[in-house]
Parts: structure tokens; sequence; C-alpha cells
């Protein structure tokens, strides 16, 4: 549910993982350290906009990551219907209550 909106922002691009260059890191000032939420989403369309500008690759690794889905198995996956100011948070990405729920409220393990 929340990749259908993140899809309409970023496109259609992956996240989770990068190799780039140094210099193409430090071209598209890195990371954005205002952003909470998706912040790897934002880094991955303006690299991958960067990388057609300049002639460069983009692709993405067929395997796939596994990622903590702590929030989803805490609350299920139907508190995103039944709360859509957090897909709100994750477009802004930079909503301190939101973040702060899904990301470090819920430690345990």
């Amino acid at each position: 549910l929340i990749i259908i909106p993140l899809l309409f922002k970023y496109g259609a691009i992956s996240v989770g993982i990068f190799w780039c260059y140094k210099k193409d890191f430090m071209a598209i000032n890195g990371f954005n350290e205002n952003m909470l939420m998706a912040e790897d989403a934002d880094f991955a369309k303006r690299l991958k906009e960067w990388g057609k500008r300049n002639n460069k690759k983009f692709g993405t690794i067929k395997n796939g990551m596994i990622t903590s889905c702590r929030r989803f198995d805490t609350y299920g996956d139907w508190d995103l219907l039944k709360n859509p100011k957090v897909i709100l948070a994750y477009i802004k990405g930079n909503d301190q209550k939101y973040a702060d729920k899904t990301y470090y409220d819920n430690q345990e393990r």
C-alpha cells in the first residue's frame, strides 16, 4: 500500500542498497539528511536522474534484500488504510511524529 504513492512521487526505482562512485554521490549531495522517511527513494531518484544527464548506467541487481517489517508485523498491513496520514508522512519524508512511530518506537524484535 505504501508503495503506490511513492511510485507516483519517485517513479519505478530500486531502494535500500546502493553502489555508486563517490564523485557521483557528492555530485547529488548524498542523502537528504532532512528527510526522516523515504530518503532512500529520494536518493535513488536523484542518482538515476544524475546518471541520465551524464550518460551513466543505473541498474538493479535482481537478487533482493531482506528488510525489517516490524511495523507491519506489529500493526498489520491494514494499518495504513486506517491511518492515511502515515502515507502522507512517507510522501513528505520529514514528519517526525510518524517517523518515530514507524521506525523508532517499536524496537522489539
